[in-house]
């Protein structure tokens, strides 16, 4: 009779061992997968962190700088509206608007922007693909800091009321 509880105790046991080897095994896996899933998670919030703070060139922020023919500009200053029209063929070179915007760097942003105060500059820029097609974009200019291009919202990183002035002194001069 002993031998026969000793078999069963020695079955259960090996058994009960089993089982413990299968938990184990199983919250082995479960903790490798659960790892992967906060790296991931934690390289995913280091992107977004980046993605957004990253410094941009104007290049960047506006496509198709290099094949600008003409710039429709709306200036908008304590209520009043001034427009230009600036085209190659009138002699102006579109690469100076450039370098005045290229002074600083840009972040990305959510598009939170519902308006706001101070002086605007609306352009919409006509460029030549290299198809040869003629395209058009709008830039929104904000003293506050923030350009709005292709859809997307971007903040200034220096002095947007400095680079307002100078593109509103560029724009006058043409």
């Amino acid at each position: 009779m002993r031998e026969c509880y000793a078999i069963i105790g020695q079955t259960i046991y090996e058994i009960n061992t089993k089982k413990e080897e299968k938990i184990l095994e199983r919250l082995g896996i479960f903790f490798k997968v659960s790892r992967i899933f906060i790296i991931i998670f934690v390289l995913s919030i280091l992107g977004l962190i980046l993605y957004f703070t990253y410094p941009l060139k104007i290049q960047n922020v506006l496509k198709h700088t290099d094949n600008i023919e003409r710039i429709h500009v709306i200036y908008i200053s304590n209520g009043n509206s001034t427009e230009y029209l600036l085209a190659k063929d009138q002699g102006i070179n579109f690469d100076e608007v450039i370098q005045i915007l290229g002074a600083i760097t840009y972040t990305r942003k959510f598009n939170t922007f519902r308006g706001g105060f101070g002086d605007v500059i609306i352009m919409t820029v006509v460029y030549r693909e290299k198809d040869g097609i003629s395209n058009n974009y709008s830039v929104d200019i904000r003293e506050l800091g923030i350009i709005i291009s292709h859809e997307k919202e971007y903040r200034m990183n220096g002095d947007s009321k400095e680079i307002i002035n100078k593109l509103v002194g560029w724009i006058t001069s043409q």
